[in-house]
């Protein structure tokens, strides 16, 4: 069985991010907004505001308890479990800010311990942090396979060579008139993805 190096995203593929954003938003200004009300991630689209507001906010939001007690995504644990089983090289890749590096490397320790060999941190251009992109960090990682929710990171992945980018199925990424490459393969549940590296 020949064994990949694949990189995964963090936040709504394998960390609940945008439920919790949600939950932390609603409490605090009375709102209802639901996960179907985000199509971007700028989410200001969703909530009002500016971009810049909505970036303090998630600011505000990484020093909560409702950011600490983020859980994993349904069945990310034991598909991850098995992919490591089967000899394959597993890493974070998130373009979350590297200030929030201590409290990612928490939350893997916690629910995801000894089935990454590390984390990686890319640049963000929503919030304008610089960094390496996904598909450079990909390249170098001679990656086969990225898992990934954002729409943009997946489109900039198509002159990667030989990389496939499996794309989690959410509000934000479709494709709404843009044509993905050929090599991202959209997938709706964690079930999905040992049939769709493995074949099983």
């Amino acid at each position: 069985m020949k064994n990949y190096t694949i990189a995964v995203d963090c936040d709504d593929v394998t960390a609940e991010f945008v439920p919790a954003l949600i939950e932390f938003h609603n409490y605090t200004y009375g709102t209802k907004l639901k996960r179907e009300d985000f199509h971007s991630f700028r989410f200001n689209e969703a909530w009002g505001g500016t971009l810049e507001e909505a970036i303090e906010e998630v600011k505000t939001f990484n020093k909560t308890e409702y950011s600490k007690n983020i859980m994993p995504v349904q069945n990310s644990q034991k598909i991850l479990k098995l992919l490591k089983s089967k000899g394959n090289k597993l890493y974070v890749l998130t373009s979350r800010h590297i200030s929030m590096k201590e409290e990612t490397e928490k939350f893997y320790d916690k629910f995801f311990k000894g089935i990454f060999n590390g984390i990686y941190f890319s640049g963000n251009s929503i919030t304008n942090y610089r960094g390496k992109s996904k598909a450079e960090i990909c390249s170098e990682l001679k990656a086969d396979y990225l898992i990934e929710d954002m729409r943009e990171h997946a489109m900039a992945c198509d002159k990667t060579s030989s990389l496939k980018v499996l794309l989690f199925d959410a509000p934000w990424n479709q494709e709404n008139g843009i044509s993905f490459p050929s090599n991202v393969i959209r997938f709706y549940n964690w079930s999905e993805v040992l049939r769709l590296i493995h074949g099983e």
